[in-house]
Order: structure tokens, then sequence, then C-alpha cells
């Protein structure tokens, strides 16, 4: 009998604070509604921080405090909804089967038929995707269909599903290229045994690592009818890249950034500079058909990364689909 009514009591307890919390969701909106037009901003000097004598304001807008509750709720959705949270790393930290398994899957999707010559694979409509679409992926919304970087995160998963469908244990890894900044051409990801290094030739096409030889179908013509060319990458100084941006540049990037609009501008306009390094004049990374080098796809991982972090800090700008995967 005591068991029952303890029983009884939690979940008269549990219906309770649902009803509180609900009741608490409902009045915080009109909280958030009201308090808007009468918010203070409460402020400090930059001085006291370390800067200079300009304020900054430390209060969150009500609107950010709303639409941290929201970001909140859905991330509690997404963890029922997710039957596994699985997570993309490092390429430089993966296991040898890792490394093998993602680079075969990468193969399996651009295996060419005896019409490889006149015919688009799987891994080349992603590479007519982002080029058709170049536009879409150069704008700051989160609108439906997709624009910007929630729209590469769109890409990136389809990539990764695609990838999944091969190897069910493949995720998509990620290049942590700021570090290599001062002479990215240096970089363990550009060697042999990960993703290949430089053009050689009159045609600049990519001949060491696992993507020697690669095979892709697209600008053709025009982008309508697929004609196939070996993989080129024609770093932009020769034997050597220029160096792009720190990793102290996209770590100031997530924190200070106002708005998607910024943040995008900045972070992309950093990024291009490693397409274009690694592209150079006749390769591939540096055109609208960038996804033809699977480099390009470690690349934006980390883009991605940076942009999860940067929504986490802001939970009151527009907000993509929730995703079921996290960075190591």
């Amino acid at each position: 009998m005591l068991v029952g009514w303890l029983v009884g009591w939690l979940v008269g307890w549990y219906g309770s604070v649902n009803w509180v919390i609900n009741c608490s969701a409902a009045h915080a909106l009109v909280f958030v509604l009201l308090f808007e037009s009468y918010q203070e901003k409460w402020c400090v000097r930059k001085s006291c921080l370390g800067g200079n004598n300009e304020s900054t304001v430390l209060y969150p807008s009500a609107h950010r405090v709303w639409g941290a509750y929201i970001l909140t709720r859905e991330r509690r959705v997404l963890a029922q909804s997710c039957s596994t949270i699985y997570t993309r790393r490092d390429l430089l930290s993966l296991s040898s089967l890792d490394l093998q398994n993602f680079i075969s899957a990468v193969q399996k999707i651009n295996a060419r038929s005896l019409l490889g010559a006149v015919t688009a694979t799987q891994y080349d409509v992603f590479s007519r995707d982002h080029a058709v679409n170049a536009q879409q992926y150069l704008q700051y919304t989160t609108d439906n269909p997709p624009t910007g970087l929630a729209r590469y995160r769109q890409l990136l998963l389809s990539f990764e599903q695609a990838l999944q469908a091969q190897n069910q244990s493949v995720t998509l890894p990620y290049w942590n290229f700021p570090i290599d900044f001062a002479s990215p051409e240096k970089s363990a990801v550009l060697s042999q045994k990960y993703m290949g290094g430089n053009g050689t030739g009159a045609g600049s096409t990519v001949s060491d690592g696992p993507f020697s030889g690669w095979q892709v179908a697209y600008p053709g013509l025009d982008e309508l009818v697929p004609v196939v060319h070996v993989l080129r990458r024609a770093f932009d100084q020769g034997a050597t890249i220029s160096p792009w941006a720190s990793p102290e540049f996209f770590a100031l990037t997530v924190q200070t950034s106002p708005d998607l609009a910024t943040f995008t501008q900045r972070v992309m306009g950093a990024t291009s500079n490693v397409f274009t390094g690694i592209g150079g004049q006749f390769g591939d990374m540096g055109t609208t058909n960038s996804p033809n080098d699977p480099l390009f796809w470690i690349v934006m991982a980390y883009v991605d990364n940076l942009y999860g972090r940067w929504l986490s800090n802001h939970p009151e700008a527009p907000q993509p689909a929730p995703v079921c995967y996290n960075y190591a």
C-alpha cells in the first residue's frame, strides 16, 4: 500500500512539474514581449577587459533569451528523435581502418560504368548541384530551401549519407586547416597517406595518394553534358600555397560575429583562400565545381563545425534543422 501511495505521489508530482514548465514557457513568452520594449542595456567599459574605453553590451536581448529557451527545447526533441548521435572527427585522428573505410566509400560513389566518359556518377551530382546553385550557397539565410551555411550543412549531410550507404561505420571527417595556415603545403593532409598533394604535369593532375587519377565529370559542357577529366590541383605559388587565416582568426570570428551575415562573410571569405590556394589557376578547388576534389568535403566539414559553435552562441539567429552528430 505504501509503495502504491509513493508511485501515485511521484506521478502526480511529475504531472504538476510538467504543467508548471509548460505554463512557465507561456509566461516567459509574455514576459519577453513586454520586457523587450523596456529593456535597458547593461554595459561595462572594455577597458575593464583590457580593451579600449568603448562600451559593450553584456545583457542579452529578450529575444535572445527566448531563443535560448527554444533552442534548448529543440535539442531535447533531437535527443529523443536521433537513434544515435555520431561524431565527426579530425581526419588526422582516424585509425588506419577508419581512414581506409572513408576513402573506400568516397571511391565507391564515384565508380564509373562502361559509359563513364559521358555519364555522371553519384559523386558528380554533388559537384553539379554546388555549381548550378552557387548563388544559394553564398547567401546568409536559412529559408526553405535553406541557403548559405545551412545549405552547405544539408549538402554535407547528403554526401555523408551517400558514404554511409556504402559503409554504415563511416562518418565525414574534417580538416582542421587553420593549424596549417603558415605553410599549408606541408600539411600531413596533403601527403600520399591521406588526400594526396599538388597536381603534376601540363594538366596539373593529381598523381599521388588515394585520389591519384581521380575522374570527375563536371563542369563538362555548361554543367549539362558530363565530360570526364582527371582531378586537377595547381597550388597558387607553384610548389607552395599562400598562407591562409590563422586559428586565432577563426576563433575570433566565432566569438565576435554579431549576426549570421557577418559570420558567413568572414568565415567563407577566409575559407575561399583555402580553395584558391589549393586549386590555383587551373585546379578544380578554385571553381564552382570545387566538390570535384574530395578535399572540399573535409574543409567544409570544419566550416560546419565553426557554424555549429557560432549557432550555439546565438540561439536568436535563424536555426537550421537539428542534426544527429557532433564534432570531436
